[in-house]
């Protein structure tokens, strides 16, 4: 096994468990629950669209062909999932709260968390630019400093704010971490010349 793939998928669990780790000594295990439980509802949606669509520019990747459009799309893309979900959240809101009534605190979060799930939607398409730029070991690198940029504002506010607003800063952290990502694969296919066509 390479060593930094084994890291990789060490620091890549580390960065999942963190939020989890801060709401459970700040809040308790229900809170952990109702976190895991909007993770749930907007995660699994997302991430299969965001699975076929890195296999897409993969492909495209690996023929050299052009993706600006395809990035162009996974923008358009991201926006109606937005519009839709939050659509279907405020027609349906108080019939889910109702239904799901001991996961009421789980709705006070489903804005930031699925913000957070676009942006990790656009930069997980790109992602597989790494592997055509045998960049493999940024994969490593790129989960260090996600771990650092996501610890210290966890670390610094929690046990003096509310369960919302500790997900609000993770959430905003996660953006900005996923945000930086995307400029860097779109750098990486800027350098192999398959952004757009150039004369």
């Amino acid at each position: 096994m390479i060593w930094w793939l084994e890291f990789r998928r060490v620091l890549f669990r580390s960065c999942e468990y963190l939020p989890i780790y801060f709401i459970k000594q700040n809040f308790g295990e229900n809170y952990v629950a109702y976190y895991g439980f909007c993770l749930l509802l907007i995660g699994k949606p997302i991430g299969i669209i965001s699975y076929s669509f890195s296999q897409i520019f993969y492909k495209r990747f690996t023929e050299n062909k052009v993706v600006g459009s395809y990035i162009i799309k996974i923008f358009g893309i991201s926006f109606a999932l937005a519009f839709i979900i939050i659509t279907f959240f405020a027609i349906f809101k108080n019939n889910l709260s109702s239904t799901f009534n001991n996961w009421v605190n789980s709705f006070t979060i489903f804005i930031p968390v699925l913000i957070m799930f676009l942006f990790r939607f656009i930069s997980s398409c790109l992602s597989s630019s790494i592997y055509v730029a045998g960049k493999q070991k940024s994969f490593f690198l790129n989960e260090l400093l996600k771990l650092l940029i996501l610890f210290f504002p966890l670390y610094i506010f929690s046990g003096n704010i509310t369960f919302v607003n500790l997900v609000n800063i993770y959430c905003a952290t996660s953006c900005f971490v996923f945000t930086l990502r995307t400029f860097y694969y779109l750098k990486l296919i800027n350098d192999k010349r398959l952004l757009f066509i150039r004369n």
